[in-house]
């Protein structure tokens, strides 16, 4: 395992330090490369990964290494001043013997009215329906146990465990772990109308969703990991999205040996 990549953020802080970290690695005798790597070095904080994440292709056989120059650091848990450490466990450990865990993705199929093709994406954390203003959409969610819903949404949040921390923890939903591959779905509505009656307000916990598209009133942004989707300009373009967790993994280095449940206890804790 000598090939790397390097994936950092725009921080001064992070920036002044790259050269000199990649400059540590390479006189340990890694390469950088600009594609076909081994692993990918990320420097920044959670936003950080999720580039990387994206930047691989979400392959399983690309390991991701983090160190954390952000704030929380949930999933980039090596600290700036362990470099050294890491770079001698590297060398020193065989890749069967390295201290890995695996994060579940989500998969993300859209079906549309017009296009024959079906377009495959995938996310770290959550796929969010945000509207703008008084914006909504009337939908169907449903579940492979026979499960359906109909339900009006300003906004709609489908977390996969990494993301529950962040996007279901504010939304007053459950943290969940990595041994369970669930999605939750969080739901609000913004505005008031006949629908309401209807409307579920407790989040939805299984593996896999439906979600059809029946009516959308006003500008809804379709978003991955809160970044905005190109490849879909207007909503109403989309008849049925299945969501699902995801056959391919993210395999990361758990330096550390830390359990993700006892990484999120001593961080929220700290935010304390």
């Amino acid at each position: 395992m000598q090939k790397f990549i390097v994936v950092n953020n725009d921080y001064e802080r992070t920036k002044k330090v790259v050269d000199y970290i990649v400059y540590q690695f390479e006189q340990a005798g890694f390469v950088r490369v600009e594609k076909d790597p081994d692993f990918v070095l990320i420097l920044g904080g959670d936003g950080t990964f999720l580039d990387a994440c994206k930047q691989i292709g979400y392959s399983s056989d690309i390991l991701c290494v983090g160190i954390n120059f952000g704030n929380l650091g949930y999933l980039l848990d090596i600290s700036n001043t362990q470099i050294e450490e890491l770079i001698r466990y590297l060398v020193e450990t065989s890749e069967e013997d390295l201290n890995i865990e695996y994060i579940n993705l989500l998969e993300a199929k859209f079906h549309f009215y017009k296009r024959k093709e079906v377009l495959t994406l995938y996310a770290t954390n959550e796929v969010t329906f945000l509207g703008n203003n008084l914006s909504r959409i009337d939908l169907r969610i449903s579940t492979d146990n026979g499960f359906s819903q109909e339900m009006s949404v300003s906004n709609m949040f489908v977390s996969t465990s990494t993301g529950s921390t962040g996007i279901n923890k504010s939304n007053f939903g459950p943290i969940m772990l990595d041994e369970y591959p669930l999605l939750i779905a969080s739901f609000n509505l913004a505005i008031s109308n006949s629908k309401t009656g209807i409307f579920i307000s407790n989040p939805l916990i299984h593996s896999c969703f439906n979600i059809d598209i029946l009516n959308s009133f006003g500008k809804m942004n379709v978003l991955f990991d809160f970044k905005d989707l190109p490849e879909i300009e207007d909503i109403d373009e989309i008849k049925r999205i299945e969501l699902k967790i995801s056959d391919k993994k993210i395999k990361k280095l758990n330096f550390t040996g830390q359990k993700r449940g006892t990484k999120i206890c001593a961080k929220m804790t700290k935010a304390k």
